[in-house]
Formats: C-alpha cells, sequence, structure tokens
C-alpha cells in the first residue's frame, strides 16, 4: 500500500500524493513516504520537485497565513511569505513579503537584483532587502523581534553597514553591525549597533557614545533611554542622558 486507506480524499499531482483529512491537506511521496502530515489549506506546484505550502488559521477575528516553500526533503526554510511564484527560466522564484517583492532560490535563499539585473544572494542575517541601486542597497536585519517597516538600515555591495545622509555615505569611526534610522528623523544623531550594544553616532560619522548600552531609545530634545544590563538581567538599570552622554 502506498497511502493507507485513512483519509478522507487522495489526489495525484506531479510526484506527489496530496491527502486530506480534517486537519487539513498534506504531502506523500510517490513511494509512500509521508512527506507533509495534513496541516495545510493548500498545496501547489511550483517547479520539478518544488512546491508551496499554504497555512491558515483563524480564530475569531485573527486570521494568520502564509505560504512556504517545500522540497523532496521536506521544509527548504523557515522563511514564510504572502505569496509564491512559480520557478523562473533563471531558477529563481517571484516571493512577497510584506507587501514587498523579492526572490528566492529553490532552496528558499534571498536574493536582489544588482543594477545589470544579475541576482546576488543576501546573507541570512537579513529577513528582508531592496534590489541595489547606485551600489546601495536598503536591508531589515533578522534579529528584530518582528519585521518593522521602520528598522531598516543600508549597505554596500559586501554588505557592510553604511551611514548614508542625504543620499551620500559617510565615513564612521568604528566599526557597525547596524545603525538604526528612523531615530533620525527626529534629530540629527544616529543610534548604532556593535556587537550587541548601542552607540551614538553624529550625522557627520563621528561617536558622540561609544557602543556599550543594551539600548539606546531616542526621547526629546537629544536625551536618550539608556538601559544598562548587569549580573545577566536583560535590563537592569535604566538611566536618561543626553547625545554627549551628561
Amino acid at each position: 500500500t502506498v497511502v493507507n486507506p485513512e483519509y478522507s480524499d487522495v489526489e495525484w499531482i506531479d510526484g506527489y500524493f496530496k491527502i486530506f483529512n480534517e486537519r487539513g491537506i498534506g504531502l506523500v511521496k510517490s513511494d509512500g513516504t509521508i512527506l507533509q502530515e495534513p496541516a495545510y489549506s493548500n498545496i501547489e506546484i511550483v517547479g520539478p520537485g518544488l512546491l508551496k505550502l499554504l497555512y491558515l488559521s483563524e480564530f475569531g477575528n485573527d486570521v494568520h497565513k502564509y505560504w512556504t516553500l517545500c522540497n523532496d526533503s521536506g521544509i527548504v526554510s523557515d522563511r514564510r511569505y504572502d505569496e509564491i511564484g512559480n520557478v523562473s527560466d533563471d531558477e529563481y522564484i517571484s516571493v512577497i513579503y510584506k507587501g514587498r517583492k523579492g526572490y528566492v532560490d529553490k532552496l528558499g535563499k534571498l536574493a536582489i537584483k544588482d543594477e545589470q539585473g544579475n541576482y546576488i544572494p543576501v546573507p541570512d542575517r537579513f529577513i528582508w532587502a531592496e534590489n541595489f541601486n547606485n551600489g546601495i542597497a536598503k536591508v531589515w536585519n533578522c534579529s528584530d523581534f518582528y519585521f518593522d517597516e521602520e528598522s531598516y538600515s543600508y549597505v554596500d555591495r559586501n554588505y557592510n553597514q553604511i551611514l548614508l545622509v542625504d543620499g551620500n555615505i559617510i565615513t564612521t569611526e568604528v566599526k557597525i553591525d547596524r545603525i538604526i534610522y528612523n531615530n533620525s528623523e527626529r534629530c540629527n544623531d544616529y543610534i548604532f549597533i556593535y556587537d550587541n550594544k548601542y552607540g551614538l553616532l553624529s550625522e557627520s560619522g563621528k561617536v558622540l557614545i561609544e557602543a556599550k548600552y543594551k539600548r539606546l531609545e531616542y526621547l526629546r530634545n537629544n536625551l536618550y533611554i539608556a538601559y544598562i544590563s548587569e549580573d545577566g538581567n536583560f535590563y537592569s538599570k535604566i538611566g536618561i542622558i543626553d547625545n554627549r552622554e551628561n
């Protein structure tokens, strides 16, 4: 027996059996191996040996919905998308995430395009990125607890973080893992992160506060909330400092 007679329905799609029960739709390989237990609302082929799975749950007015990629070995990536297209002639797949269009390869790795239309792999530390323009790409970090439209930064072609002020790359005095740009809309300073510690840069790239705080948050009028971690506590001390650390 390839598929046990325990399902409400079975369908054949391009080398796989779709299995149905009260929990949803699952997937069985042609040799009878269960690839995905029934849990999905839809399963479609996007290319040879590659499928997309739709997860949908509803709790009152709360609807949780996403697509994910699956191959002959199982789920290819933990990344989730609003939509997933078919494999194109160039072997990439168009995806939509939070309303943005992008691309992934067959292993679910995110890619963006350079100015010539070539695909450039995106490091896993970024949850999303936009295509390169004049050697600069806008990116969002995976370290965020959730995707925040305003939590973006900029990188060069080697995916190094850069300070971008009025379209110009500003040389900085220190190493940077990330710059928080939404702060700069309210003042002329830039919070930066290095080695999981927060500091502050001026718009000229000068270090105003070295990276040493557990977190910095803009308050008002050049004042910042500074968080310090001691004895393993996430936040053990909180204070108010200005942009000169007074």
